[in-house]
């Protein structure tokens, strides 16, 4: 693959919005991005890598440790690909690791080892988001230049309506065009 400026890492969390990233990695596409994913154990819970993988046409990462078809460690190589990251769905654990610096999966080593742009897409039951500790890290993150996309008010999984309800890819994407056009 020819290295272009429209290349980004897209992360999945374990959540049950999982499954609407598929059509952020198909619109995307279609919008000639080039894509690579990484996902984490949870996420592989709820979708598989060989979905992300059908939609991308690239080799989904999951295990830090897994073989490395680029040339030095995998997290560094991922890093460089890229112009930015999303992560969507980002959990409350994920944005807890990222707001203290911790790097205990493949996802978290890339975010952490990038100087790139990083786009959060959180969604998680809305006491999961009111809670002081999460509004805590968001509000760390967002000092630190993380933009935030979302969450948006919705149905959620537990049956209730309030914020934690992913954002609407279309917000997404625009927030990925601003990003790579400046």
């Amino acid at each position: 693959m020819v290295k272009n400026d429209r290349q980004i890492i897209i992360g999945i969390t374990g959540g049950i919005a999982a499954y609407k990233t598929c059509d952020l990695v198909s619109s995307l596409i279609k919008q000639d991005y080039a894509i690579r994913c990484i996902m984490t154990e949870c996420a592989t819970k709820f979708i598989t890598p060989l979905t992300f993988q059908s939609l991308s046409q690239e080799r989904v990462f999951v295990d830090q440790f897994e073989y490395n078809p680029y040339k030095g460690p995998l997290h560094i190589s991922l890093v460089d690909f890229a112009q930015l990251i999303v992560v969507m769905p980002a959990t409350a654990n994920f944005i807890s690791k990222v707001a203290v610096g911790m790097a205990d999966d493949l996802l978290t080593s890339v975010v952490l080892s990038s100087p790139k742009p990083l786009i959060v897409v959180p969604a998680m039951n809305t006491e999961m988001w009111n809670k002081a500790v999460t509004q805590e890290n968001v509000r760390k993150l967002k000092e630190r230049g993380i933009i935030f996309v979302g969450p948006v008010s919705g149905r959620l999984s537990c049956g209730t309506t309030g914020i934690g309800h992913v954002a609407l890819v279309a917000d997404v994407i625009k927030a990925i065009n601003k990003v790579i056009e400046k």
